[in-house]
């Protein structure tokens, strides 16, 4: 806990825990700007852990059995926290942080990881295997986004000030989602990591992620060289690949390889081609999945 916006830190006084901490929030408002709301893992499912004191003492005020929570937010009228089963996600929401009710979720919806909302009544949550679900009742239902984006699991989301959302994770790139529309907004490069976080800073969205080395695993494909593209050659994957990210690499002697600028492409259970110019080099060519 600080209370000097960052600069020194203090360990709270927090309650005995056996699991692990995942996730705190504070209400904003004027009502009660006192009262935060911490939720971790027991070993058995979620204890939610209140404070009234703006953090400085903590106390067990909840379980809900069987839920594996990832994260908890204030809305400005209610606490929503996220997190999964052994077989859905879920979400709860509560206006005290004491009682704790189901939202309705789409039926076998993936684990959810992390959530945000826009304070107009809009709340976005996102998960496991590019789950992304989409409240327009500040919480209480959710129906699910098609974003035709991948499988990968999705980490990270926050909003800017004209409630556009901003999504990452292993998929290194940002998606950016308007209403129920998603696109890439920045496509994944080559020494991109997958997303964790996101912070705003001036509204511009900033992605925060791994560091150390990126592994890459290249994949054995056939590929089959045809005319009929935007440039002189199309390179073809035969197989279909869902939810990874793929580049195309070139190599002239087959020891020093390097990224074709402006090739990423995340699968999506099709085949996969690539569009390159003919040059005077023999050249070899392969694709990485990241």
């Amino acid at each position: 806990r600080s209370a000097d916006s960052g600069s020194t830190w203090a360990e709270a006084i927090a309650p005995v825990l056996f699991g692990s901490l995942r996730s705190v929030a504070g209400r904003t408002d004027g009502a009660n700007e006192n009262q935060w709301i911490a939720v971790g893992d027991n070993g058995f499912g979620c204890s939610v852990y209140q404070s009234t004191d703006d953090g400085l003492n903590w106390a067990e005020v909840g379980v809900i059995a069987d839920l594996f929570v990832e994260d908890v937010i204030w809305t400005g009228s209610r606490w929503l926290l996220c997190g999964g089963d052994t077989f859905d996600g879920s979400v709860y929401r509560s206006t005290d942080g004491l009682s704790w009710s189901a939202s309705t979720v789409p039926v076998g919806a993936a684990a959810l990881l992390a959530m945000s909302h826009d304070g107009a009544g809009v709340v976005v949550a996102v998960g496991e295997m590019g789950q992304v679900l989409r409240s327009t009742d500040d919480g209480l239902t959710f129906a699910s986004v098609d974003s035709g984006l991948g499988a990968e699991n999705i980490y990270a989301v926050i909003v800017d000030s004209s409630g556009t959302f901003y999504l990452g994770g292993d998929g290194r790139t940002i998606i950016e989602l308007n209403g129920t529309s998603a696109s890439f907004l920045v496509p994944p490069a080559p020494s991109a990591a997958p997303v964790l976080d996101f912070v705003l800073i001036d509204d511009v969205p900033f992605a925060v992620g791994e560091t150390g080395p990126v592994q890459v695993r290249t994949i054995a494909l056939d590929l089959l060289i045809a005319t009929g593209g935007t440039l002189d050659l199309r390179l073809s994957v035969s197989q279909s690949l869902l939810g990874k990210t793929y580049f195309l690499q070139t190599s002239v002697d087959l020891v020093n390889w390097g990224p074709l600028p402006n090739t990423s492409t995340v699968g999506n259970n099709a085949a996969l081609s690539f569009d390159v110019a003919e040059d005077e080099l023999k050249r070899f060519w392969r694709v990485v999945e990241f």
